[in-house]
C-alpha cells in the first residue's frame, strides 16, 4: 500500500512537471510576442512574464530534487552534485517526518527512490547506508 501512494505521488509530480514545462513554453512565446507588440510599456511587462519562470524554474528544480528521472539532460550535466545534494537534502527531511510519525517504511522508500536514481555514488550510498539504518530501526 505505502509503495502504491508512494507510486502516486511520483505519477502525480511527473504530471505537474510536464504541465509547468508547456507553461514556461507558452510564457517564453509571449515574452517573445510582448517585444514585437505595441503593448507598453513592454519592457516592464517582460520582465514581469521573467518573475514568473524562475518561479516555475524553482517549482521544478523542487520536482527534480525528489524525482531526480524528470531532470532534464541539459540541467544534469550542469548540475549533477548540487541536485544530488539537494535530493539528498530533500529525501532526509521527508524521511525524518515520517520516521517521526513512526512510519519507517515510507521513510524507506524515500531512501529507495534516491537509491535507485541517477545520483553520484556518494550520494546513493549514502541513501543505502539510511535504509540499513531505518530497516534496524524497524525490527
Amino acid at each position: 500500500m505505502c509503495q502504491k501512494l508512494y507510486e502516486g505521488i511520483l505519477n502525480q509530480l511527473q504530471q505537474l512537471n510536464e504541465k509547468l514545462t508547456k507553461a514556461a513554453n507558452l510564457l517564453d512565446e509571449c515574452a517573445v510576442e510582448m517585444k514585437a507588440s505595441e503593448l507598453q510599456p513592454s519592457e516592464e511587462y517582460v520582465y514581469k512574464i521573467g518573475e514568473l519562470l524562475a518561479g516555475i524554474f524553482e517549482i521544478q528544480h523542487d520536482i527534480y530534487a525528489i524525482k531526480p528521472s524528470l531532470t532534464p539532460k541539459h540541467l544534469k550535466e550542469s548540475e549533477d552534485k548540487s541536485l544530488g545534494n539537494l535530493a539528498l537534502n530533500h529525501a532526509y527531511k521527508k524521511a525524518m517526518n515520517f520516521e517521526d510519525n513512526g512510519e519507517i517504511e515510507l521513510a524507506i522508500l524515500v531512501f529507495q527512490e534516491l537509491a535507485t536514481s541517477n545520483h553520484s555514488k556518494d550520494v546513493i550510498e549514502i541513501a543505502k547506508l539510511e535504509i540499513k539504518r531505518l530497516k534496524n530501526t524497524n525490527t
